[in-house]
This record gives structure tokens, sequence and C-alpha cells, in this order.
């Protein structure tokens, strides 16, 4: 199983955190990034709730790995990642190691000389190809992050050290110390998002996105569902991405 689940506008549903959470929150100086936190950490609980009903949203308790990737703790079935830039999240969650990257497309101050300090050679020999510079370099960095995410190092294991090769407008690969990797994106106009795992989903990848109003045909709930689960669910439907 591999499921992706995003959103460009949370909806206003109430704060599920634990009281680290809160206290992490409450560092921010910014009220938007306070706010995007809240519901980064809400969106990541009920969803794993869904998934695994006999834990209600509030008790899950999060381990991290010595590079800092997040995990349930005690070890459970499932695993999962989570990313935000600017109003946009996802959260994906397989049952294999996994690992998510969503960025909202934008200018860059200075793009080419970013790329040359993150990309490997050959990607960048890839990137000068294309025909959008910004476009191909947010799909190249959602891949590239997605699979230091899902690899557990995070930027202790320099992006510029391997190379990911873009194999489709929506498949990718990399090998990363000894490790291979399969790497599914899609665009959503102003953001990239990509998502990494260790092996292919014999059932494919699943997108489901989350929407600021109730969704037309909103995902089910299971009968044993959190009321706050079933909140959720109420602004959630099936993308039109499924592959």
């Amino acid at each position: 199983m591999l499921d992706v689940w995003f959103t460009r506008e949370f909806p206003d549903l109430p704060p599920c955190l634990s009281r680290e959470e809160r206290e992490r929150s409450e560092r921010f100086l910014r009220e938007v990034d306070r706010r995007t936190f809240v519901q980064a950490h809400t969106f990541k609980r009920l969803l794993i709730s869904h998934y695994d009903s006999t834990t209600a949203p509030g008790n899950w308790r999060f381990d991290r790995s010595p590079h800092g990737k997040p995990s349930i703790d005690p070890a459970h079935r499932y695993q999962f990642n989570l990313s935000h830039s600017g109003p946009f999240l996802a959260v994906a969650l397989a049952d294999f190691p996994v690992g998510v990257d969503i960025e909202r497309q934008r200018e860059l101050n200075d793009g080419e000389a970013l790329a040359a300090e993150v990309f490997h050679p050959r990607e960048r020999e890839w990137l000068a190809g294309q025909g959008c510079f910004y476009t191909a370099f947010f799909r190249l960095w959602t891949v590239k992050e997605a699979v230091l995410k899902a690899l557990g190092t995070g930027f202790s294991t320099p992006p510029a050290s391997f190379c990911c090769e873009i194999l489709s407008d929506e498949s990718a690969s990399a090998t990363v110390n000894g490790s291979r990797w399969h790497c599914w994106s899609r665009q959503g106009g102003d953001f990239h998002l990509s998502v990494a795992a260790p092996l292919e989903p014999r059932c494919g990848v699943r997108y489901f996105q989350v929407h600021g109003e109730p969704a037309v045909s909103p995902v089910p709930a299971a009968e044993t569902s959190d009321p706050s689960v079933s909140s959720l669910l109420r602004y959630a439907s099936t993308a039109d991405w499924c592959s």
C-alpha cells in the first residue's frame, strides 16, 4: 500500500496535538508558521487513525531516528512521512519506508547557482534540456528530497552525491548508498509532489485530496472512525491523478 494525501487548503478543523507538539507550535514567531505546523500535525494524526482506528488521533506517539525521520512509537505496520510548503501539505502512508515532498513552484533568486550546488552533473544536463527551468527544477528537487526522506538520512547525505534518473513525466528512480528507490511525481499547477519508496506497490499509488470545503464525493469513513477522523474525511476525495 502507498497512499498520498495532499491539500492546498486545510479545512478549519479543531487542532489535535500532543503536549510536546503544542509546546513546539508555541515557539513559532509568525502566526502563519504556527498555523501550518498545527494543521500539518493534526492532518498526520487524523490520517493514521483513519488507517488504524484502534488508536484515537490524540493518542499516537512518535519517535525520531538519529537523522530526525519520525515514526510511530512503538513500531507499527504503517510508516508515514509529512511535507509542507506554504499552504500545501502532504502526508504519505505505506507499509514500507516512504518519503514525500511537496513544493510550491516559485521563482528563485539564483536558481542556476542553487542547481549547481544540489544537483548531480547528469541531473544538471537533464535540467538544461527542459523547456521551463523552474518547472523542471521543482520536479527534480521534490524527487531528490523524497528519496532522502525515504532513506531516512535527510541532508546528511549530500543531494548532489547521487543521480536521479527521470524516466517519464511521472516516474523516476535513484540508487543511493547501494539501495534502489522508485519515485512517482505529480504536478498540481502551482505545486509539485513526489513520493519515494523502495518497491513498487502492487495496486499503484493512490492519491487523495483534502479540500477547504466539504467534498462532493467524500472518502467513506469506517463505522469505528473517531468523530474527528470522520470530520476530515468529509473534506477528502479521490484525486483525479490516481495511478
